[in-house]
């Protein structure tokens, strides 16, 4: 049996795994995963998709926490079972800080229970590792979109808001003159 190049071996791959779009925008991604395998494949397979991503890892819910706390981040992708502080409990604790980033859980359970305790906790979705590349980006595309949606109701009822406080200002000077 003839042994496949690797040109073959690229071309079989390509045919199984869909090519995702590109995206070019600068999104900040946190990976909190404490095995540095795990968190070089994240890296790896992010900046496949998107190039110019600024990307940064901790080691643990602590280090996560701080992280948060001080730098500007768009997307956290959380193991939940890190040291010192697993990914649930640092959930919970950024979710109680009012944080609202968008937080996908990596784990390498899939008992739906588990499952279960991801979303309980905070996130807003979960990636079994080992992850598919298709996975990991249709999961970050799903929670980045649905945050814009949220962004955009919000800065919608803000628009209303301004615009009953606008007419409120006009009518009740007037109002007040004929009382």
């Amino acid at each position: 049996m003839p042994i496949a190049s690797t040109m073959e071996i690229e071309s079989a791959k390509n045919a199984i795994i869909p090519q995702a779009t590109i995206d070019n925008r600068s999104i900040k991604i946190l990976i909190a995963e404490d095995n540095d395998y795990n968190a070089l494949v994240a890296n790896d397979t992010l900046l496949k998709y998107f190039p110019n991503a600024l990307i940064s890892r901790v080691s643990n819910g602590e280090e996560a926490l701080s992280f948060i706390g001080k730098n500007e981040c768009e997307i956290v992708l959380m193991d939940v079972q890190m040291p010192l502080l697993d990914g649930y409990e640092a959930t919970r604790r950024l979710r109680k800080m009012g944080h609202q980033l968008p937080i996908l859980a990596l784990t390498a359970s899939v008992i739906r229970t588990d499952l279960d305790k991801c979303i309980e906790a905070g996130m807003d979705g979960y990636l079994a590792k080992p992850f598919r590349d298709e996975d990991l980006i249709s999961g970050i595309s799903s929670v980045l979109s649905q945050k814009e949606v949220r962004l955009a109701e919000r800065s919608e009822r803000i628009d209303k808001t301004e615009k009953f406080k606008s007419l409120f200002l006009k009518v009740v000077p007037e109002r007040l003159k004929q009382l």
